[in-house]
């Protein structure tokens, strides 16, 4: 990587660290501001849930936009809106206005699936899973950072106070990003081609979301990698919207044993992307990596359904599930946005990674509420319905791999193994006497 395309990505991860601090500064006490309203449970609800739906949308769209405009201004106008949203939630005078400001937060609240893009387009493929799972990492970084912060300003400054320093910290960001970062975009294809590692589809239509919807029917293991995109990313939420209330009512966990067990699944996850990810990869290949993370998975459920309840607060079940759950979330989730990076038009590139993140918006309130309903009618459901997807998961990327000739699925090459592979064929090509 030269000197010029690291400061870039440096300056990006950057970027997503700044974004998330900001926004997570915020969002541990918007129920706080709520109150001052005297605003209910549902209205506090509706809060994130606007949030979602906005970003749902909005990252198709600015994705797409990314395509056409470049990613460096659609990035700049993602942070701009957020440092606006930020701004109107300190402002805002009654619950509707906060629900307003955070649904305008939601649908520009498309940074790290930007940047994600930005970075992929310029790194070199046997390094890309570990660069997307370090931008995860930075990320988390923030989640962890910006509620620290956040929680120390409130005392002085008050709920709108803090919204106006994430403002402000956003500000920074806007004027970072500005004059760090150059367009990055992906090498033009030739009008009526778009290539990929698995064949050559026609595009004749200039929009990049007319692109997307025709590459997305003509090659099904994107759809595939999508969908399956949701089905992880729902995983997780079952566990985070429902594994608290299981561990008080099953384990008797206090408030600090759940906060422990978040802590060290959230730093295994840390550890993992920085550390285990590149080499898993480059071992295993990325279908080889989800093989693995969704069987671990499906293992990790099960045992954390049938084990039997201990009131002993040391009881190791919960923390090695957390563990697992939260590890094989490094592992899954850069791999499938490799798997799709690497099937996915160049043209359309930042649609295909909107259209991702838009399922991890919508697999996030899709998990919480079909668990809180599962768990209703019996306290197993969640986590049985979790590793049936995990399973399912599984099996749909076998059946939707282009194959080789061999029957096996061509993804599944491990970078160890292709390079094994091409010095073979040049020993092969060398004759065995000089001449």
């Amino acid at each position: 990587m030269g000197m010029a395309l690291e400061k870039t990505v440096g300056s990006l991860y950057m970027a997503v660290l700044l974004d998330s601090m900001g926004a997570f500064m915020v969002m541990p006490l918007l129920p706080y501001l709520a109150q001052e309203f005297g605003a209910d449970v549902i209205e506090v609800s509706l809060m994130q849930t606007a949030f979602c739906v906005f970003q749902t949308v909005g990252t198709i769209v600015l994705g797409s936009l990314s395509d056409y405009m470049g990613r460096r201004k659609i990035l700049l106008s993602t942070l701009s809106g957020c440092c606006l949203a930020l701004l109107f939630c300190g402002l805002s005078q009654s619950v509707w206005q906060l629900i307003a400001a955070r649904a305008f937060h939601g649908a520009f609240a498309s940074t790290v699936s930007v940047c994600q893009t930005m970075i992929a387009e310029r790194t070199p493929e046997e390094k890309r899973a570990e660069a997307l799972a370090q931008v995860m990492g930075v990320f988390s970084i923030g989640v962890l950072a910006g509620p620290v912060f956040g929680g120390l300003l409130h005392g002085p400054l008050g709920s709108s106070g803090v919204c106006y320093a994430a403002c402000a910290l956003t500000s920074l960001n806007i004027v970072w990003a500005f004059f760090q970062l150059e367009d990055v975009r992906a090498e033009t294809k030739e009008p009526g081609q778009i290539e990929s590692e698995v064949g050559v589809v026609a595009a004749n239509s200039t929009d990049p979301i007319m692109q997307a919807m025709r590459m997305l029917l003509q090659r099904p293991v994107i759809i595939v990698i999508l969908c399956c995109t949701f089905m992880q990313t729902s995983i997780l939420a079952v566990f985070m919207g429902t594994g608290a209330w299981y561990n008080l009512q099953e384990y008797g966990y206090k408030a600090w044993q759940n906060g422990l067990l978040m802590a060290i699944g959230g730093s295994t996850m840390l550890f993992c992307q920085f550390s285990i990810t590149g080499p898993a990869v480059k071992r295993f290949s990325e279908l080889g990596c989800i093989w693995i993370g969704s069987g671990a998975r499906c293992l990790s459920m099960l045992v954390y359904a049938f084990a039997p309840p201990s009131a002993n607060p040391l009881d190791v079940v919960p923390y090695l599930c957390a563990t697992v759950i939260f590890a094989t979330m490094a592992l899954v989730d850069p791999s499938l946005q490799t798997l799709t990076i690497k099937v996915a038009p160049a043209k359309s590139l930042g649609t295909v990674m909107g259209i991702g993140q838009a399922l991890r918006s919508g697999g996030e309130a899709f998990g919480p509420a079909v668990a809180g309903y599962a768990y209703e009618l019996d306290h197993r459901l969640p986590w049985l319905i979790a590793a049936v997807c995990a399973i399912i998961g599984g099996m749909l990327y076998v059946e939707a791999q282009p194959k080789h000739n061999d029957g096996t699925p061509s993804l599944l090459t491990s970078q160890a193994e292709a390079a094994n592979a091409e010095k073979r064929k040049h020993l092969l090509q060398e004759p065995l006497l000089p001449a």
